[in-house]
């Protein structure tokens, strides 16, 4: 049975949706993430709000790169190591930036 708890739980779910409908209408987070080089295929990263969804992890909620790697793929959000997150979390600095100034 999967351990349910803040991060695998289901209201953790809403709430992300919830973040993502305060974000401008006319915000293209796949766009931006293309343009910034953040999404270069999509194999593990789905698309940008994924991307976001990583950065915000890694950044505001302080996880560390293995621990964020641990929770996505816990999450079933992404499957990537750290370094693989790295990777990717350098390409997001900028649109992501803009977004969240």
């Amino acid at each position: 049975m999967r351990r349910m708890d803040s991060e695998t739980h289901p209201h953790f779910d809403i709430a992300w949706r919830e973040l993502l409908s305060l974000l401008p209408a006319n915000l293209d987070l796949d766009q931006s993430a293309r343009e910034h080089g953040a999404l270069k295929r999509r194999r593990v990263v789905r698309d940008g709000a994924t991307m976001l969804r990583l950065a915000l992890a890694y950044g505001p909620a302080g996880m560390s790169l293995r621990s964020g790697a641990a929770w996505a793929a816990g999450s079933d959000i992404a499957h990537l190591s750290d370094v693989g997150l790295l990777k990717r979390l350098k390409g997001a600095t900028e649109p992501y930036r803009r977004i969240l100034a």
